[in-house]
């Protein structure tokens, strides 16, 4: 461990002192500062693990995901070793959010969310239950499977209204509206919608999440107030900048040439959807550099500009080839396993034949043995 430590401690000092090109501007220094005093004790304990975890966010932050994946990697191996379960479910969720969100990879960001689910079981986290459940729905968007999407949505809304959470309800259900949108249920998505409008108009829209600012402008938008959407697009794309989350703001500017597109203000949209584009591919961005390439390909055909609409278009095609896969049957039953215990029929049947199996091998060696006798 000993040597874990003086990696972790050395790669730390050579980021700090070659900071990339990417997070020069926006790392907090005096964080990194701090963190490298708590790993320069060498101590197998809480703290060390809640450095490692701290680097992580830190680095995700600023959009230095496979970093930031380094780090998680260490808090949970830390974690695990020295039986610190609530660091061990952060680092595992952290891990899961990465694949997913960064690197599209849904069968590892699966297997994590899988063990987090676990863990949050055993410490009785109803927060880090809806994190897993709204995890898993992603997943499901993400591979067409808006069924399964919006059942595991649906379970972290529950929770959340048991908690009493009316930000996090907003957020979960602005997630669910896309999903019945993506899956053909305009009326459905637009019912959830006006609902999270109506929870941050009550609440002033103080602290309203990044989800819930954009579903909200995409709710304008489909109501026909071109206006009000572009406005409040405006605001989200301020906000995402200011906080230097650029993973929102390519996204942005993806949503909000789609709107200037409809108001056939196409030089407008193109600049968006460019800017969005530079930052997907500056900051590795997989699937906002898909959302970009999609405005942009709409744009062009808009345009009348076949042969760059084409080029787009077979850019988005590809990149969506090259990381939309599905989930084979063992995996999503396995899932279903751990969403709904015994009551399952997957795992009830899987459960029958390890019984009959068994009961079999003692039914064989007691024939054997009384043959013997």
């Amino acid at each position: 461990m000993y040597y874990r430590y003086l990696y972790s401690l050395f790669f730390l000092v050579i980021l700090v002192a070659t900071p990339s090109p990417t997070c020069a501007q926006s790392i907090d220094s005096l964080k990194l500062d701090t963190l490298i005093d708590v790993l320069t004790l060498q101590k197998e304990d809480v703290r060390t693990v809640n450095a490692y975890l701290s680097l992580s966010d830190e680095y995700v932050r600023v959009s230095e995901h496979t970093i930031g994946l380094t780090y998680a990697d260490l808090a949970k191996e830390l974690a695990h070793k020295i039986s610190y379960k609530e660091g061990e479910l952060e680092a595992t969720l952290n891990m899961a959010h990465i694949y997913l969100n960064y690197h599209l990879d849904f069968k590892k960001s699966t297997n994590y969310y899988d063990e987090a689910l676990q863990l949050a079981e055993e410490l009785n986290s109803d927060e880090d239950k809806v994190r897993v459940y709204r995890g898993y729905s992603l997943v499901y968007t993400f591979v067409n499977d808006y069924q399964l999407a919006i059942s595991f949505n649906q379970k972290a809304i529950e929770i959340a209204e048991n908690m009493n959470d009316d930000q996090l309800i907003s957020d979960l259900t602005a997630y669910g509206g896309s999903m019945y949108e993506e899956s053909g249920d305009t009326a459905k998505a637009l019912e959830m919608y006006q609902t999270v409008e109506s929870i941050e108009a009550e609440h002033n829209f103080i602290n309203t999440s990044f989800a819930s600012l954009v579903m909200i402008a995409h709710y304008y938008f489909l109501e026909g107030d071109i206006e009000r959407s572009l406005q409040m697009y405006r605001s989200a794309i301020t906000k995402f900048e200011r906080l230097h989350d650029y993973r929102w703001t390519s996204y942005g500017h993806a949503e909000i040439a789609k709107v200037h597109i409809a108001d056939s203000n196409y030089d407008v949209a193109e600049k968006h959807a460019l800017a969005g584009l530079e930052l997907a591919h500056k900051f590795d961005l997989r699937k906002e550099r898909a959302d970009n390439y999609h405005s942009l390909s709409l744009i062009y055909k808009a345009k009348g500009d076949e042969i760059k609409h084409k080029k787009f278009q077979k850019a988005y095609t590809a990149l969506l080839d090259s990381v939309i896969v599905d989930i084979d049957p063992r995996e999503v039953g396995e899932l279903n396993g751990i969403q709904e215990g015994s009551n399952n029929p997957y795992s009830q049947i899987k459960s029958l034949v390890v019984i009959l199996i068994l009961t079999g091998i003692v039914v064989f060696l007691a024939g054997i043995f009384r043959k013997k006798r």
